[in-house]
């Protein structure tokens, strides 16, 4: 009436810390599954609609986590500043404007866009995103809450490689993405208006952190040559994880066993992290690392060895789950 202008400004609210993370928790399951995990299940159906090679869509594929690191320092600033909710938003935006274009995707530089899309996205949903907002919002239950924002995390594999496998052969891939688009934007919204709106602490960060159990501050005494030894298996491992729906149908494994098989990537995960989080303590580098290339070179050993998938190949994926869930700890 009078001519002025008007502001929709949302009250924060008060969650309880398990709450605060089985939100965010079911966030991440379907942040990850989009973003990441869906790239490899959607591959060869993205290498038909280009006309290019999968080894072109996983590259495309690599140029969008490029743009993920590139951005991310910015994105952080862009959350200290604007806070989790706004930044939040803007990144289930983006998420969905990646699953549009990639659904459309006929060429590779649309492919691409798609992907580089998807990596600004990452920055703005996925684990920095979340760990960053806990720090923020609930310094005194950090260790808690992340701990259990991962076993969340870590079932994002479990379920949505094979729930992305269902969508396409049930849809078509076209459908399927956006699928993926409204069921991420359905899990996030919750976690967008409740616990990200949660009151920043009251308390500086550094004094939170000073309540946390004491890390060493130098790193345990190692060989050099066998730490970049296992860094490299760990390298190569990490590569082939991203593409083990790829790598198993490569293998031949049957089509009826491939969703329960990369179902026992996330129970992999699983098992590492209660692990540590039964020992109360966070482990030593040096156990991280031995435990990391022991599972790395037993998984290799498997998928070398294995024909046609089955036990073998299935012990491969639970022990890479549980490498890239020592990672994560």
């Amino acid at each position: 009436m009078g001519g002025g202008s008007y502001t929709l400004v949302l009250p924060p609210l008060h969650m309880h810390p398990v709450l605060f993370a089985s939100l965010v928790g079911l966030q991440q399951i379907v942040c990850w599954g989009t973003l990441t995990y869906a790239a490899a299940v959607f591959a060869p159906f993205l290498s038909q609609a280009c006309g290019i090679s999968i080894a072109s869509v996983m590259t495309a594929y690599g140029v969008g986590l490029l743009t993920n690191a590139l951005v991310a320092p910015a994105a952080t600033r862009w959350v200290l500043r604007a806070g989790a909710f706004g930044s939040g938003m803007a990144g289930l935006a983006l998420l969905v404007a990646a699953c549009i274009v990639l659904s459309q995707a006929s060429h590779w530089i649309i492919l691409t866009l798609g992907f580089m899309i998807a990596g600004i996205s990452m920055a703005l949903t996925q684990y920095d995103f979340a760990f960053l907002t806990v720090n923020l919002h609930m310094p005194d239950h950090a260790r808690r809450v992340i701990t259990v924002i991962t076993f969340f995390g870590a079932l994002a594999s479990t379920i949505m490689w094979p729930a992305a496998l269902a969508l396409a052969a049930l849809l078509g891939p076209q459908m399927a993405w956006l699928a993926l688009a409204a069921i991420s934007v359905s899990f996030s919204l919750p976690a967008l208006f409740f616990a990200y709106r949660q009151p920043r602490a009251q308390r500086p960060i550094e004094k939170a952190a000073a309540n946390t159990p004491n890390l060493p501050t130098k790193a345990p005494p190692a060989s050099f040559a066998l730490l970049m030894g296992l860094l490299g298996l760990m390298f190569i491992g990490i590569s082939l994880v991203a593409n083990l729906p790829l790598v198993l149908t490569l293998m031949t494994t049957p089509t009826e066993q491939l969703a329960w098989i990369l179902s026992l990537f996330g129970i992999g995960q699983l098992c590492s992290r209660a692990l540590d989080y039964a020992a109360g303590r966070w482990l030593s580098t040096r156990a991280t690392v031995l435990a990391c290339g022991v599972c790395f070179c037993s998984a290799l050993a498997l998928m070398a060895t294995s024909n046609h998938g089955g036990l073998q190949a299935a012990a491969a994926v639970f022990l890479f789950g549980a490498a890239n869930g020592l990672v994560t700890v």
